[in-house]
Formats: C-alpha cells, structure tokens, sequence
C-alpha cells in the first residue's frame, strides 16, 4: 500500500528503443502529447508494449527504494519510522516494571518462576513443560501467574519514546501489555492483535500485533490456548499457518527497514520466515546489547546485521538519524520490475480457458501470456492511445 506522507508525485523515465518511445512514469504523457494526467488504476498497453500496473496516489520515495548503498553498510543511514518495523523480543521489555513492582521477565525468568512454584530446578525441563505442570495443579494458578508477571506498570523513558514512534507496524512475540501501554499514554488509538485474531482487509496504521498471543486477552480457561507456552499450542498456530506470519513477511518485504530489539531468534518459524527472502537481510537490524558476542553475531549474519548498542542507545539513534532523500534512481524503485518485450515474448500456445477465468476471477495476471498474445487480444484487451 502506499505510505501516507508523501510530498508529491516522482518521475522517472523509462527509456524507449528503436521505434518504441520512451514514456514517463508517474505522468500519462507520450512524447508528442500536451497534457498530462495520473495513471489510473488498471493495465495501460501502447506503441511502447511496456506493461504497468499503477494506483492513482502520490509515492513517498521511502516506500519503493532501497538505498543502494545499504548493502555495503551494517547500519542505517537514514531511517523513517513511518515506513519501517519494530519487533520487539522480551529484552526490550528487561528495564519495564509489573504490577508486582518486580521486572518483565524474559523466558529465561519465567521459566525460572514456574519452576519455582513446581519445586524443580529450571535446568530439568522447558517451558512448555513447566507450564503445563502449573496448569495442571488445582492449587496454582498459571493464569494469575502469568496475569502479575506481565501486565505493565511503569515503563522506561526510553521505551516510551521508542513506542512513541509512528511505527508502520510493531510485532512483539511478548506476552506483556508495554505497547498497550505506551499507546494509551500517547493517546494512540492504533489496535492491537493476538494471532487468534481475524486479520482485517485493512490494517491501521501503528498496529501491534502479538504473534504469541497476550496477557490482556487471556483468562483462566483459556491462558493456554491465548498464550504460546505449550506444545500443543505452537502446533495449534503453526500447522494453521496463521495469516499474521503471511502479514509479517509481506512488511518485511516492502518496508524501508526492519528493527528486532531484544529478540534472539529462539522461535525457529519465525527464524524460517525470515531466510524466505534473503533480499531482505540488507534493511534487517537486530539490536541486543552494546556488546554482542561473536557467536550471537555469527547466528543472525543469515537474517540481518548487528547493531551494536543497547535498547536505550537505539531510542536515542532513531531520533538522531535523518528522513531519506528523494530517490531519482529508477533501478532502486522496488515496486516495479523491468520489462523487455523482446527477450520475454516467447511462443506459448493461445491463452486456455482456466488461465483467463482465472484473470477475471482471482486477478492472477501472466505478463508473459501478455506479451505473447498482445497483437491478438485473446488475452487482455488492449486500450487505444488515445483513450
């Protein structure tokens, strides 16, 4: 979708050959033609046989572009929290204090307190296990447990300033309630999702989305199905292929830069997710301390690079680094893929039944099949020029 905030449409020119004339994107003006108008929605076929499918909005440059020297760079240089992400791991909430007065605890601090109340030691069994030994003993209760560890009562300065952000997104795999409760300190009325949500056709601006559900939606009766902590539950959401991850991966791609503060990669299908797109390793930070160890930095090499300061230190970097500049580049732009009619117009038989029901239907376009059957319009039916 394109991002809010733009300052005006950006034009490019995609460069003809031979007889075919070059035409400029962003405009609707052929060489040779006084007026100009916006693209409107659809497929616009001429002379040239170039082939794009545009909306009628104006573009924010950092919604398209990648800086073509990120590659070459392990941190950002500009940054643009309008059109980037923020995952959140449990070392982001570390500094955040509860309703017990006590800190958030990481998985490692939960795993401890059940442990606790179960009277093993932590070193014996994993979570899941310890959880479900909680849940299954009349006289504990997992639910209130877990309801005191992880609803927030006071955070950091710099954790509000960081949710203060016009994120694009925000994922957290925590159990706790610290967006939540940052937004209602900022009067941000943004929503927020558990996994076990429907996703809506549209998603606000701004909204948080917990991917192992959260602490505000669980009750007694269903603590173990609301929260990811047992095995039963990670194979519940997983073999489901909850629609959030589809989400997640698709912000991923299209987003100006992807910030993981204080997650580990324990969670092996996220971990999966994100080699899916390897492109994406070049806008992919992880934020874990001032002082990673090499083995930490060897382990997300795969997924992203190493930004080697504290959560803190991160609030204070987003503030300090600059809006991106105007792209005029139009190998950067990302949402559009170059064309050549020549090289991509192979002999393919006529176009069969299935595949135009299918255009019509489900919108599944074939530029190949175009490109092969332009001249006959058994395809798609070309516009006049002059229209």
């Amino acid at each position: 979708a394109p991002c809010s905030g733009s300052q005006g449409p950006h034009f490019a020119r995609v460069a003809g050959s031979g007889q075919h004339p070059a035409y400029d994107v962003a405009s609707s003006a052929w060489p040779g033609r006084s007026t100009q108008r916006p693209f409107r929605h659809g497929l616009l076929a001429a002379n040239c046989q170039f082939v794009l499918y545009i909306a009628n909005y104006r573009f924010a440059p950092s919604a398209f572009c990648l800086n073509p020297n990120r590659a070459m760079s392990t941190t950002p240089t500009d940054f643009d929290p309008g059109d980037s992400i923020l995952f959140l791991g449990s070392g982001f909430s570390r500094d955040a204090r509860n309703i017990r007065n006590t800190k958030i605890p990481t998985s490692r601090g939960l795993k401890t307190e059940l442990a606790r109340m179960v009277r093993v030691d932590p070193n014996d069994y994993n979570l899941q296990t310890l959880a479900d030994e909680v849940a299954s003993r009349q006289h504990l209760s997992l639910y209130q447990t877990l309801y005191d560890l992880f609803t927030v009562g006071t955070l950091a300065k710099y954790q509000l300033d960081l949710l203060r952000l016009p994120w694009r997104r925000i994922y957290t795999t925590n159990y706790d309630d610290a967006a939540e409760f940052a937004y209602l300190q900022h009067r941000n009325k943004a929503p927020s999702y558990t996994y076990t949500d429907t996703k809506p056709q549209r998603l606000r601006k701004g909204s948080v989305i917990h991917l192992h559900g959260a602490i505000r939606w669980a009750t007694e009766d269903n603590v173990l199905r609301q929260l990811v902590l047992n095995e039963e539950s990670y194979v519940r959401q997983h073999f489901e292929r909850s629609p959030w991850y589809e989400e997640l991966e698709r912000d991923r791609r299209f987003c100006h830069a992807f910030f993981f503060v204080g997650y580990s990669l324990n969670d092996y299908h996220i971990s999966a997710l994100l080699l899916q797109d390897p492109r994406s390793c070049e806008k992919t930070f992880f934020v874990n301390g001032d002082k990673p160890d090499a083995l930490f930095k060897n382990r997300i090499a795969p997924y992203g690079s190493t930004l080697p300061m504290s959560a803190q230190a991160f609030s204070q970097f987003c503030k300090d680094l600059p809006a991106p500049k105007p792209t005029h580049n139009l190998h950067t732009l990302k949402a559009f893929r170059y064309l050549d009619p020549f090289l991509d117009k192979k002999t393919l038989t006529p176009p069969t039944p299935v595949e135009i029901l299918n255009l019509v239907t489900y919108g599944t376009f074939s530029y190949h099949r175009f490109i092969s059957a332009a001249s006959t319009s058994s395809y798609v039916a070309l516009r006049q020029r002059g229209c």
